[in-house]
């Protein structure tokens, strides 16, 4: 992997499933994700596990579940935490859509 002086870098990531990871890129994708989430609908009784539902995932790490359950206490209002909500399990490893 890597480069070397005859090729150069190599851009196609590492071997498996493993990629490229920056700064801007996860900042651009909260960003889309949160502008294309907005306004959504409320979530019942269990706003959690309704949105990892949602998202189609059967499961999530700790670390996603305790970002997402830090989330339920800072929204003013049940579409706010919706919207929160549904753009942080976009930004979950567990969603990756690559």
């Amino acid at each position: 992997g890597g480069s070397t002086r005859s090729t150069g870098r190599r851009v196609a990531g590492w071997p498996g499933t493993a990629r490229w990871v920056s700064s801007d890129a996860v900042l651009a994708k909260a960003t889309i994700s949160y502008e294309s989430t907005w306004d959504t609908e409320t979530l019942g009784d269990d706003p959690v596990a309704e949105v990892i539902e949602h998202a189609g995932l059967t499961s999530v790490s700790p670390a996603t579940k305790a970002a997402l359950d830090d989330l339920v206490g800072v929204a003013e209002s049940r579409r706010d935490l919706s919207s929160l909500l549904h753009a942080a399990i976009a930004m979950a490893p567990e969603f990756s859509l690559t």
